[in-house]
């Protein structure tokens, strides 16, 4: 089993795949290592609402997330066809019912700006009643002043994302299960695990929280947090194309292959990182938005913790004054729609390049450490 390597991956979550992917493509060695299974994180969810900021105000991060959305049909079809497996994506637009004048007048503003902003890519509509298509998914007394439509928004199952992922690796990198990353020695580029030492050219922390925690070793202070999500799945069949629908704090999403998703929740803190009573009251405020889920019977609860970087923003870059270490984490609510794109960006970052798609400036980790990264040392 080598143990050296042009770049090690720690993380095997839809940003650590993505990345590995990026990275094998042009030609480097990697090694992927996850603390526990590949996918068995964050990212391996079942919500999978893939849905645009607001086209204004209109930042670098909503032009990032709009360029990463606009790709992104191809990007699937392509890894569909690279690994064999279909990802479970699928373009639907988003519903979101309007509830008073005043997000009806929101909403209609932000149709002008999606008209600036988005052009030919995507068409945002206030519709005065849901289409003939979300009949029975969305009560009328929730949609008093019409129903905002976009046609940007998306969704993907995350497990048959991961999975294809995964398929598209094999036999190109090596992904070891199980491996967990005791310390690190950012000067040198060597990795401890229990199984042993890897030696990189470069190192990519895309392990949600537990980048973070390798981070705080790193510079000893805090970097990031996890935020509790709860989702579940109820048993329910769903008309081709279903928009994704949002409202009432939530979201519902029909998933490819049955079952409709419903989530999730924002917990900042919690007592159990499992299932709990937030989910079933979740699960109610769905019955009530969605005629077509009252009677449905929940098939699988979830429950994971997001990682949450400083500002809400992913945190992607290199690392202050640690040429060899670069980091892809913080997803939170939008990783699943990035990846793609945060895998090419650590490529160009390898190469000292700049990526196709200008990381927005809210990325840079130097714009939350730099001030504690003046001694870096390696995690004993």
């Amino acid at each position: 089993m080598a143990n050296q390597v042009d770049v090690l991956v720690i993380g095997g979550g839809v940003f650590g795949l993505s990345a590995a992917r990026s990275c094998v493509a042009a030609g480097l060695g990697v090694i992927v290592a996850e603390a526990e299974r590949i996918g068995g994180g964050a990212s391996g969810g079942i919500v999978g609402a893939l849905v645009p900021h607001r086209p204004e105000p209109w930042r670098d991060f909503n032009r990032f997330q709009f360029d990463a959305l606009t790709v992104l049909p191809d990007r699937m079809a392509a890894l569909a066809a690279e690994s064999g497996r279909d990802p479970g994506y699928a373009r639907t637009g988003r519903l979101s019912p309007l509830a008073d004048a005043g997000q009806r007048a929101r909403a209609e503003a932000q149709m002008a700006a999606a008209r600036a902003h988005w052009g030919e890519a995507g068409r945002l509509q206030v519709l005065e009643a849901p289409p003939e298509g979300a009949a029975g998914w969305l009560v009328p007394a929730a949609c008093p002043f019409g129903v905002v439509h976009d046609t940007l928004s998306a969704r993907v199952a995350p497990r048959l994302y991961l999975s294809a992922l995964e398929a598209a690796l094999a036999g190109r990198a090596e992904l070891r299960e199980g491996w967990r990353c005791l310390g690190l020695d950012p000067a040198t580029g060597v990795a401890r695990f229990g199984q042993g030492e890897i030696s990189a050219g470069h190192v990519v922390l895309a392990a949600g929280t537990g980048a973070f925690a390798l981070l705080e070793g790193l510079i000893g202070r805090p970097c990031g947090s996890g935020v509790k999500g709860q989702a579940a799945l109820l048993s329910v069949g769903a008309p081709p194309g279903l928009p994704v629908i949002q409202g009432d704090g939530l979201y519902i999403v029909a998933h490819p292959r049955g079952g409709v998703a419903v989530g999730s929740t924002s917990e900042k803190t919690w007592d159990e990182p499992g299932c709990d009573e937030r989910l079933d009251a979740l699960i109610a405020r769905a019955r009530r938005l969605s005629p077509a889920l009252a009677q449905a019977e929940v098939t699988e609860r979830w429950a994971g913790i997001r990682p949450r970087a400083p500002g809400n923003a992913p945190m992607v870059g290199k690392l202050p004054g640690l040429d060899r270490m670069v980091v892809a984490a913080g997803g939170y609510k939008i990783g699943l729609g990035i990846a793609h794109l945060i895998g090419d960006a650590v490529v160009a970052l390898i190469r000292g390049e700049a990526p196709r798609h200008p990381l927005p400036a809210e990325f840079a980790p130097e714009r939350h450490l730099a001030r504690h990264l003046a001694r870096p040392r390696a995690v004993p």
